[in-house]
């Protein structure tokens, strides 16, 4: 099996992560290899456009908000396709040979290209597209994919009235990895984490450290009046987590800062609250533990969709503002009874096992799951 990802936001090859260890649990001799599908077109133009768009998230998201509105609509048939063309005969080649049970993209760019092989009957496997958000662009509305996999019944509402057979569309969940569904031991990580008492405020800022003026806020909150504890998550920007250790040094409030961390599933089980970006796989990893949210200066386009779909089922507030950030804070750690009503609501749109859940359909669907859940014993290879 190959899975098409894309390094963009981070959030569409953390969900091919999440489904290869869901396949490798239920199908511990399947054949997974992940491709960074622009990488494969050309390195040097996957680096500088990947350079461009977050130079755009972070200092005109404006023009990233215009750009997304603009091809929301788009057709397959649109100029876009002419693109499709170009690329496709670079993935095609790869694809020709791996010969693949099933392809599954994880990025609208690799669902087009592989939709267009499909529909060209230049590829004989079926092709998956994850949809990684709570909102529908049209982007990934294609033809030639065989199957929507999705993680609410309003994306696949969504993608139904761009035409898509609702047939085709599964409502699995977001792919999360599988250690998110497990249960936690609270008391024995706040021992392991050196945690006291206090609420713990968990501040992330996504593996690509993409929270517009995060150091403000963390200014702010370390200042704040109330009883809780801060753990800040930079994510793999270096530069970002030495301003922010900067920006809290010498509070009377102490924080925690941290790099790139691992386990986040750790965190978010400690957590009381979740300040943040809104990205598909951070929302829903929040969403499997039952965690509130505030979405903090969400980027407009698909995130500004995310906070909205949390904010209409009641899982979550957005702000903008540094001080609005702290209000909204010391309300929600007073206030344990909406607390507890935001939690139930994240709870009740989570979905712990959608790994497992998509990992097993994709596996049903290419024919590769035998009755035990595992490949099937047919004389194939087992490569998918």
């Amino acid at each position: 099996m190959v899975l098409l990802e894309a390094s963009y936001g981070r959030g569409h090859a953390h969900a091919a992560a999440a489904l290869a260890a869901s396949l490798a649990e239920l199908a511990p001799s399947l054949r997974v290899e992940r491709v960074d599908v622009f990488d494969r077109i050309s390195p040097a133009l996957n680096e500088a456009t990947r350079y461009a768009y977050i130079q755009c998230l972070i200092h005109v998201p404006l023009l990233w908000r215009e750009v997304y509105e603009r091809t929301r609509h788009v057709p397959p048939d649109s100029p876009w396709q002419l693109l499709d063309r170009a690329a496709a005969r670079r993935v095609g080649r790869f694809l020709a040979g791996k010969r693949p049970r099933a392809v599954v993209a994880t990025h609208p760019g690799p669902a087009r290209l592989a939709g267009a092989l499909r529909a060209a009957g230049q590829l004989d496997a079926p092709v998956f597209a994850v949809v990684t958000d709570y909102v529908v662009h049209g982007l990934w509305a294609h033809p030639g994919v065989d199957w929507y996999l999705v993680g609410h019944e309003a994306v696949r509402d969504g993608l139904t009235a761009r035409g898509i057979d609702p047939a085709r569309v599964a409502v699995t969940g977001i792919p999360i990895h599988p250690r998110f569904g497990r249960p936690a031991d609270r008391e024995r990580l706040r021992r392991a984490w050196q945690l006291g008492p206090e609420p713990v405020v968990l501040f992330m800022a996504g593996s690509a450290g993409l929270v517009r003026g995060m150091e403000d806020a963390c200014r702010a909150l370390v200042q704040a009046q109330g009883r809780f504890q801060l753990l800040v998550v930079a994510g793999r920007d270096g530069v970002l987590e030495r301003r922010l250790r900067a920006a809290v040094a010498g509070a009377a409030r102490p924080a925690r800062v941290l790099g790139f961390v691992d386990r986040v599933d750790e965190l978010m089980s400690l957590a009381d609250l979740l300040l943040s970006k809104a990205g598909g796989l951070t929302v829903s990893e929040a969403l499997a533990k039952g965690l509130p949210m505030v979405i903090y200066r969400p980027i407009p386009g698909q995130e500004e969709g995310n906070a909205a779909f949390l904010v209409a089922h009641g899982a979550a507030r957005v702000t903008r503002e540094p001080q609005e950030l702290v209000a909204q804070v010391q309300h929600l750690l007073r206030s344990p009874g909406l607390r507890a009503q935001m939690a139930a609501a994240a709870s009740q749109l989570g979905r712990p096992q959608a790994g497992l859940a998509a990992a097993g359909l994709l596996l049903e669907a290419a024919g590769l799951a035998g009755r035990d859940g595992g490949p099937r014993r047919d004389g194939g290879d087992g490569l998918g």
